[in-house]
């Protein structure tokens, strides 16, 4: 059954995709001794359909070795359609499970 996101997109209820997620440090801020976590990172994601979880993978370690990410770290998380708590009849994508980090680019 395709159901409405709360974002105002469509997808198929029980639908899986694969969410890629990393920070990145904004450069000007980087010599600044007071290192605010709210305002000197940048939070970046991708999704991937649930058969291109390889191609996710492929991803994550280009991200890991090409984008400097905060702490070199990137994580890959299973999202699966489901009813959005506070409204009828709308969906959102929820994280199904734990997430895979990923902080080597051999891994």
């Amino acid at each position: 059954m395709r159901v409405r996101l709360h974002t105002n997109e469509w997808a198929d209820f029980g639908a899986v995709r694969y969410k890629v997620e990393w920070e990145t440090v904004n450069t000007k801020r980087i010599e600044n001794d007071d290192f605010d976590y709210d305002e000197d990172l940048t939070a970046r994601s991708r999704c991937f359909p649930e058969s291109e979880y390889t191609v996710a993978q492929a991803f994550a370690h280009d991200v890991l070795t090409n984008a400097n990410p905060f702490c070199g770290l990137v994580s890959i998380t299973k999202q699966t359609v489901t009813w959005f708590v506070e409204e009828d009849k709308v969906g959102q994508w929820q994280d199904t499970g734990d997430p895979e980090y990923i902080d080597s680019p051999t891994e």
